[in-house]
């Protein structure tokens, strides 16, 4: 089973969660009570979860047995042969980036209001080294071996479509829960815009 180092780290991992509700990444766009808790789920060590827990009634693995999956499970449409092939070439290639600490290479992925954030979070260290790259190469590295895992065992079952976003829905075995995360075309080409995957909520 993967782990999570425990040191800290410069990149503050709550603020990158932050980032995704206050860009308004999920789809649901719900209430600040959805988005506390989005930010608080997506900064959780996902490998803390047990490998060896017992799947619950429904496929998010929390017990409400899909009563509030269909926001994302029933936004816009699924996706369509081709924009399915793009979306899951994409989101398995910011993995590999991710589980190689190649911050530069998911920076490249990502849309670029998330990657000018990303450069700008990393107040603690100096000014020339607030860049998307450094950023993300150590948030990557405090996630290493989970990365890793995530980038060999990614299985995406659902893709949603709505104009130019699209919601990606993934395992990871043996992780017990689905995860999310969510592609935006900019200019014409699609790009990530999680920097972290989330559950489904």
């Amino acid at each position: 089973m993967p782990k999570l180092p425990s040191q800290a780290v410069a990149v503050p991992l709550g603020l990158f969660a932050a980032m995704l509700v206050g860009l308004g990444v999920t789809a649901c766009g719900g209430t600040s009570g959805k988005a506390t808790s989005l930010a608080r789920n997506s900064s959780r060590p996902v490998g803390a979860i047990s490998s060896t827990a017992a799947h619950r009634t429904d496929f998010d693995n929390d017990a409400d047995h899909n009563d509030d999956d269909g926001k994302v499970l029933a936004y816009g449409r699924a996706a369509g042969t081709a924009e399915r092939g793009i979306a899951t070439a994409l989101v398995k290639r910011y993995y590999a980036a991710a589980a190689a600490d190649d911050g530069a290479r998911a920076c490249r992925l990502l849309g670029p209001l998330l990657a000018e954030i990303a450069a700008e979070a990393n107040e603690h260290v100096p000014a020339t080294q607030r860049t998307c790259p450094i950023a993300l190469a150590r948030l990557f590295r405090v996630h290493h071996s989970l990365l890793v895992h995530k980038s060999t065992s990614l299985e995406v079952f659902a893709i949603r479509l709505k104009g130019e976003r699209m919601l990606v829905v993934m395992q990871f075995p043996p992780l017990p829960e689905a995860r999310q995360i969510e592609e935006r075309k900019v200019g014409g080409v699609w790009k990530i815009f999680s920097i972290l995957d989330g559950i489904i909520e």
